[in-house]
């Protein structure tokens, strides 16, 4: 028997990525450490911020896919939104996840790009109306740990609009 009896598993050069479990109980891990479950937060990251927006939003980035919830979110809002997730199997999963996420990742308005966020941000000359970043836990891991640093901020700073907003998961803060 396994683990997952029920799951996708993809690896590529980077990682292992399994895609697990059944209704609102799915979750993703990558190289064997949960990275999310279905939750509404990640709804919350892309609603809140374009509601109080004040003005129509024209385009979004949303720097770790994950399981593409925020993304999906985004992209009801009829916007240009752009994905970055340094994981290439990771948007692969998405329909696991989403049964219309591969059809979303089709549109004309979405854009996905496999690399790390941080890098994408200072080789692009892109500015947008939101920046939703949900690093993987832990936030003290390498990788997630940059994304919440005075630096990457100062990185994200000139690529958003002005009246634009930055939206940040931190799991495992102060209640």
């Amino acid at each position: 028997g396994t683990k997952f009896p029920h799951r996708i598993e993809l690896r590529d050069y980077a990682a292992t990525v399994i895609a697990t479990g059944e209704d609102m109980d799915k979750r993703i891990l990558v190289n064997g450490t949960g990275m999310t479950v279905l939750t509404p937060i990640t709804k919350v990251m892309a609603h809140l911020p374009l509601s109080l927006l004040g003005r129509p939003a024209n385009n979004a980035l949303v720097i770790c896919f994950g399981m593409g919830t925020t993304f999906r979110s985004v992209m009801s809002w009829g916007i240009r939104t752009t994905a970055v997730e340094l994981i290439p199997s990771v948007p692969k999963v998405f329909g696991y996840f989403h049964p219309d996420g591969p059809a979303r990742l089709e549109s004309p308005l979405a854009h996905m790009v496999i690399d790390d966020g941080r890098r994408y941000l200072e080789r692009s000359g892109e500015t947008y109306d939101l920046i939703a970043v949900d690093p993987p836990p832990p936030v003290s891991a390498p990788t997630s740990s940059l994304l919440y640093s005075h630096e990457f901020y100062a990185i994200m700073k000139p690529h958003l609009r002005p009246g634009g907003i930055v939206q940040v998961w931190f799991p495992g803060g102060d209640d």
